[in-house]
C-alpha cells in the first residue's frame, strides 16, 4: 500500500523495475485532487483531519509488464527526456521502447554494445562496442544512431569506452569531438569523420579532458568550452577555459587559468547557467601522508575566466560529494572526515549555511532544487536528512540501509532507494519515501533485481515547483515515532577507550575533539579597514607606528605608549669593570667611566631589491616542503596520543601545525 497525493491533472508517476522474470513499469494511481481553503486575513492554508485523509489516499501501483525478446545485457535506461526506454538484450538488436506506449518500438541494428548513452535530448543514442567484434563488420566500434530512423550516423574507432570523447551542444545541433591535443566541432547532422564538414576546432596541447558548458548555441555568442591538463614532469596542472562562438565559428584564446598543484584527474562541473565551473580535483598520491588513497579538493572558476578561488573547507579531509543546484545558483559539498562537514556556497562559492557534521557522503538535489537530501550510502549506513533549501531548514530525516540505487521523483515529492544486484545478491528491495523522510510510504522486496529508477521528464515541462505540504507533519506523526525507536537502538554506546594508569586522558581529549562543525547560516567576515601606509609622504622614509611591539622580559622603551619617559639608571662599579673593553683602562677611585663622544650614524644601507616573482614550480617546492613537515607533526601526534615522551623540539613542531597549514593554504588558493 502507498499514499501518492497529487494533483488530478498531472500524469501518473511510473517506476521501472528489472528483476529475473523481466521488465515491469509500476504506475502510481492518481487520487482526487481537493482545494485546501485558506485561514482569513492570512495565506495559510487551513488543515483539517478531513482535508489532510483527502489529500493521502492509500492506493496500490498498477504493474505494465514490458515483453522483451530476451535478458537484457546492460540495465535499461531511459533518454534525458523520458521519451525513449534503451533495452540492449543479450545477443540481439538494440531495442527503443516508447515510454507513452511500450508496443511501439523500434530497433537499431547493433546486437554487439558493450556500452550505450543519450545525447542531452534524446535525438542520438551513441554506442560502443569492443574494438574485436567490430572489426568483423568493417565499420568503427563507437557508433551514433539516429533516434528517429534508427540509421547509422557515423562510426569512428574508439580503443577504450569514455562518454566524454565525443560531446554535443546544449540543443544538439552541434558536436565536439576530442583527439589529441584538439577539440573538433561538426554539425550534428554531418559525419564527424569527415573533415570537409568541420565548422571550428580547438586547439591546445597536453589536455586529456573537456567539457563543453550547457550554454544554448542558439542564443548564446559564444559557448564556453572547459579544458583539463594533468600535472606532468615538473609541471603543474591546470585547468583552462576557451570559447567557440557558434554562428561566426571563431575560436577565442584561453580566457583564465586554474593551476592545481599534483592534480592527475578532474571532474569538471559546470552550472546549469553556464556561468561558473567547479573543479574536483583528484591526485593519485597524498604528499602529506594522511590519505593512501590519495587528495582531493575542489576550485571555483567563472565562465569568462575572471575570478577563480579554491573553495575553502570547513573541515579537514577528503572531499566526498560535490553538486551544483538545478537552477545552478549555489552548489553543496560535503568534505572533512567522518563525520564529514556538508556545506551550502552560492554562484561565487561563498559559505552560506552549514549542515553540521554527520557520516554522508552523498548529494541528491530534487528536480526542482527545493529539496536536498544529504545520505550515508555505500559503505555507511544509509542515514538520510531531507532539507528545505529555501528556507535553510532540516524537515526530517530516515534510514535506508545497503542501497544501491537512489533518485527523486520528476515531481520532487518522492525519494526512491533500492538494494540491487549485482552489488547486493540477497535482500534486494525498493522503498518509497515521501519529500520529507517520511515512510517508506511503499516497500517491494525481490528475490533478484537488478534496477528501479523513475520514468524522467525534462526539468520545468510537466511539474510544478511546490513547497512542503501544510499539515503534513500530523500524518506521519506515529511513523516518526516508530523510526525514532529504529535510529535509537541502532544508536548503541560505545565502549570506553582504554586509559593508562594515572592517565587523564586530556591528551587524547585534545587530540579527537571535533571543534570544527558548526551549524547553521554563516555570518561574512567583516571588512577589514586599510592598515596605514608604513613610510612618510614627505621623507620616504619607514615611520615605525605609535604602537611599539611589547617583548615579555624586556624594559619598556622611552616614551613607548601612555608610560612617562624614566631615566636609565646608572650601573655599579662592578657591572661598569665587567661591561669595560680589556683594552680600555679602569676608571681612578671607582668612578664610571667617561661616556664616549658620539659617533656619527652610519648612512642607511640601501633598500633591497625586490625579490623575483615566484614560479608555480617555486610554490610546488614550498607546498611540498610543507606538507613534509605536516606529516612530521601527525607522526608527533600520534606518538603522544600512545603515551610516548617527545622532546621539547618536536613539541615545538606540533605548536606551529596553525600556522605551517596556513601557509600551505595561501599557496594553495
Amino acid at each position: 500500500m502507498a499514499a501518492f497525493a497529487r494533483a488530478s491533472e498531472l500524469p501518473n508517476l511510473r517506476i521501472l523495475v528489472q528483476t529475473k522474470d523481466g521488465l515491469v513499469f509500476h504506475d502510481t494511481p492518481t487520487p482526487p485532487s481537493i482545494e485546501l481553503p485558506k485561514k482569513a486575513g492570512s495565506n495559510d492554508f487551513e488543515v483539517t483531519p478531513e482535508t489532510i485523509a483527502a489529500t493521502a489516499v492509500p492506493c496500490n501501483l498498477t504493474e505494465i509488464p514490458v515483453t522483451i525478446p530476451a535478458a537484457p545485457r546492460l540495465t535499461p535506461f531511459y533518454d534525458p527526456s523520458g521519451r525513449f526506454l534503451c533495452v540492449i538484450p543479450q545477443g540481439l538488436n538494440i531495442i527503443l521502447i516508447d515510454s507513452k506506449n511500450p508496443d511501439n518500438r523500434l530497433e537499431i541494428a547493433n546486437n554487439d554494445a558493450q556500452s550505450a548513452y543519450f545525447s542531452p535530448l534524446g535525438g542520438f543514442l551513441l554506442t560502443w562496442s569492443l574494438p574485436s567484434t567490430a572489426a568483423k563488420s568493417g565499420e568503427g566500434n563507437f557508433r551514433v544512431w539516429s533516434t528517429t530512423t534508427g540509421e547509422l550516423v557515423v562510426s569512428m574507432a574508439m580503443k577504450s569506452f569514455r562518454s566524454d570523447i565525443v560531446q554535443y551542444s546544449n540543443d544538439e545541433r552541434f558536436v565536439f569531438k576530442q583527439i589529441t591535443n584538439e577539440v573538433q566541432v561538426y554539425p550534428s547532422t554531418a559525419s564527424f569523420q569527415d573533415n570537409t564538414a568541420m565548422v571550428a576546432r580547438l586547439q591546445l596541447k597536453g589536455f586529456t579532458q573537456y567539457k563543453v558548458s550547457p550554454q544554448s548555441s542558439a542564443t548564446a555568442s559564444a559557448v564556453p568550452v572547459a579544458f583539463f591538463f594533468p600535472a606532468t614532469g615538473g609541471n603543474p596542472g591546470r585547468v583552462s577555459i576557451a570559447t567557440v562562438n557558434l554562428t561566426t565559428f571563431e575560436v577565442s584564446e584561453p580566457l583564465g587559468s586554474r593551476t592545481i598543484f599534483g592534480a592527475s584527474e578532474a571532474s569538471l562541473l559546470w552550472n546549469s547557467t553556464a556561468t561558473a565551473l567547479l573543479i574536483y580535483s583528484r591526485s593519485n598520491v597524498d604528499t602529506s601522508g594522511a590519505s593512501y588513497y590519495g587528495a582531493t579538493s575542489v576550485y571555483f572558476m567563472t565562465a569568462d575566466g575572471a575570478d577563480s578561488s579554491k573553495v575553502e573547507q570547513t573541515k579537514e579531509g577528503p572531499v566526498h560529494d560535490v553538486q551544483w543546484s538545478p537552477d545552478g545558483e549555489k552548489f553543496v559539498m560535503v568534505a572533512g572526515n567522518m563525520p564529514a562537514q556538508a556545506t551550502l556556497y552560492n554562484a561565487k562559492a561563498e559559505p552560506l549555511f552549514q549542515f553540521g557534521a554527520a557520516p554522508r557522503n552523498t548529494i541528491i538535489w530534487s528536480p526542482h532544487g527545493r529539496f536536498l537530501c544529504l545520505a550515508g550510502f555505500g559503505n555507511l549506513a544509509g542515514e538520510m536528512d531531507f532539507y528545505d533549501i529555501l528556507r535553510l531548514k532540516k524537515i526530517g530525516s530516515n534510514v535506508s540501509d545497503c542501497s544501491t540505487r537512489y533518485s527523486w521523483s520528476p515531481d520532487s515529492r518522492y525519494f526512491l532507494t533500492a538494494s540491487l544486484a549485482p552489488r547486493m545478491n540477497v535482500d534486494n528491495n525498493m522503498r518509497v519515501f515521501r519529500y520529507n523522510g517520511d515512510g517508506p510510504l511503499l516497500k517491494m522486496d525481490f528475490d533478484r533485481a537488478y534496477e528501479a529508477i523513475w520514468m524522467p521528464v525534462l526539468a520545468g515541462t510537466v511539474y510544478p515547483n511546490r513547497g512542503p505540504s501544510p499539515g503534513r507533519s500530523q500524518v506521519s506523526q506515529l511513523e516518526r515515532e516508530e523510526r525514532a525507536k529504529v535510529v535509537a537502538a541502532k544508536a548503541a554506546a560505545k565502549p570506553a577507550p582504554y586509559r593508562p594508569p594515572r592517565s587523564t586522558g586530556a591528551v587524547a581529549s585534545m587530540l579527537t575533539r571535533d571543534t570544527s562543525a558548526p551549524v547553521g547560516k554563516v555570518k561574512a567576515a567583516p571588512a577589514a579597514t586599510a592598515a596605514p601606509a608604513p613610510s612618510s609622504a614627505a621623507t620616504g622614509k619607514f615611520v615605525p607606528s605609535a604602537k611599539s611591539r611589547v617583548i615579555p622580559g624586556m624594559a619598556p622603551k622611552p616614551g613607548a605608549g601612555n608610560a612617562a619617559p624614566q631615566a636609565k639608571a646608572a650601573p655599579s662599579s662592578a657591572a661598569a669593570n665587567n661591561n669595560r673593553p680589556a683594552s680600555q683602562p679602569a676608571p681612578a677611585n671607582n668612578k664610571p667611566a667617561a661616556k664616549p663622544a658620539a659617533t656619527p650614524a652610519p648612512a642607511p644601507a640601501p633598500a633591497p631589491a625586490a625579490p623575483a616573482a615566484e614560479t608555480p614550480a617555486d610554490r610546488e617546492k614550498r607546498a611540498k616542503a610543507l606538507q613534509k613537515k605536516l606529516k612530521q607533526i601527525e607522526e608527533i601526534k600520534a606518538r603522544i596520543a600512545a603515551g610516548q615522551s617527545v622532546e621539547p623540539e618536536q613539541m615545538k613542531k606540533v605548536e606551529a601545525e596553525a600556522s605551517l597549514r596556513e601557509e600551505l593554504r595561501s599557496l594553495e588558493a
